[in-house]
């Protein structure tokens, strides 16, 4: 687990997506985005409903180093 902009990040089974970062508000997704792409070159961006009213989850992928 890893902590990007104090969201908690973990890794997916997934190919398409990598990555996810969780309880991130709605507001802040896009602050996140642009934090993922500059700093650790994330794409395929995907936001997934949590269930709680106004926090998403944004899945994403990484390429390993």
């Amino acid at each position: 687990m890893h902590q990007i902009l104090d969201y908690r990040v973990e890794t997916l089974f997934d190919p398409v997506q990598t990555h996810a970062a969780y309880r991130v508000p709605k507001l802040n997704v896009d602050a996140l985005k642009a934090e993922l792409k500059t700093k650790h070159g994330a794409t395929r961006f995907r936001i997934v409903k949590s269930g709680i009213e106004g926090v998403v989850i944004v899945c994403f992928k990484l390429k390993v180093k």
